[in-house]
């Protein structure tokens, strides 16, 4: 009985013919029967079936910084974590561009729809935006990326501790008497 399941609904008509399902969500999809007899009796009850599916619009379980600072030549991931009923699909674009367009091997959306960026390049700069779409509805994040230009030709230092190359000098000491 629908009254013990904890679900707010209400019939839309004097008859009670019509069952509507108040503020739904995913744990209200599944099997609804609905039993009708008649209570002079003498007729057999009748059933009938209905199979509920509640979609759920994308919503991202993360936010995007309004400015993300990229370094150049570095590899860079911006994040779209995004749930929805069904699964929603991600799109991502750079300015008005589908990153897919752009060319190349350097972008890629990971498993989880972060967009990754390989070799970051000053061309790069500018905004970046999810798009998360399904049945229910869509939504978008976006950043601002960007480069600083000085960054560019930096000097990389490469740290040596146990793996550096090493040369030994024999220095020979001689003393004058």
């Amino acid at each position: 009985m629908i009254e013990q399941a904890g679900i707010d609904y209400s019939f839309d008509d004097p008859w009670n013919r019509t069952l509507s399902l108040l503020s739904t969500n995913t744990t209200h999809s599944g099997k609804y029967t609905c039993q009708v007899r008649l209570r002079s009796g003498g007729l057999p009850m009748v059933m009938e079936s209905a199979d509920v599916h509640v979609l759920e619009k994308p919503t991202f379980l993360t936010n995007m910084r309004i400015e993300t600072l990229g370094e150049y030549g570095s590899t860079l991931s911006l994040p779209c974590e995004v749930v929805g009923v069904p699964k929603p699909n991600i799109v991502w674009f750079r300015n008005t561009d589908r990153v897919e367009t752009l060319g190349g091997d350097r972008f890629s959306v990971a498993e989880d729809g972060s967009l990754v960026v390989k070799r970051v390049r000053m061309e790069d700069s500018g905004m970046f935006q999810c798009l998360a779409a399904n049945e229910a509805g869509e939504g978008s994040i976006y950043t601002w990326l960007k480069l600083d230009p000085e960054l560019r030709a930096r000097p990389r230092l490469r740290s040596c501790v146990s793996d550096c190359p090493k040369t030994v000098l024999d220095l020979g000491c001689m003393t004058l008497a």
